[in-house]
């Protein structure tokens, strides 16, 4: 699944600090520079580039503070999740950081998410194409 991720117009070097932050570890995920684009010019995006959505970062005082998932509908960009962010520390901010090399998977493991309500394990597993460690045999991924 490809996902088109851009930012609101005229951001702040935070916001796009997050957002190539973000295309680094996420492997379907496609940067795409908004400028003076509508929400309309971003479906033709989609359809470039044989999208299932749109992720635009929101900012609040030239802070990252929400992410914000559309998907197409008819032909309207039709607003399906919300997730508010906050106290966001970009890779360049720690200490001894590396880039991830070649991200081919995103897994979360199972055990770790027993306690999480399913509605936020979907919104993640939809946004971030996440494979759940349950789903698959992760010693046959190399």
């Amino acid at each position: 699944m490809v996902l088109i991720i851009t930012t609101s117009r005229n951001p702040s070097r935070r916001s796009r600090s997050f957002i190539k932050d973000l295309v680094a570890v996420v492997p379907t995920y496609i940067r795409v520079n908004r400028g003076k684009k509508t929400l309309d010019d971003l479906i033709n995006i989609m359809y470039a580039y044989n999208s299932n959505g749109v992720l635009i970062l929101y900012e609040r005082k030239g802070n990252p503070s929400a992410l914000v998932y559309y998907v197409n509908i008819g032909n309207k960009l039709q607003k399906k999740l919300l997730i508010k962010l906050s106290s966001i520390k970009l890779c360049r901010e720690v200490k001894g950081f590396q880039k991830p090399i070649k991200v081919k998977y995103l897994f979360i493991d199972s055990k770790d998410i027993r306690n999480i309500q399913s509605d936020i394990v979907n919104a993640l597993v939809t946004i971030l194409d996440v494979k759940l460690t349950s789903d698959i045999n992760v010693s046959s991924i190399s």
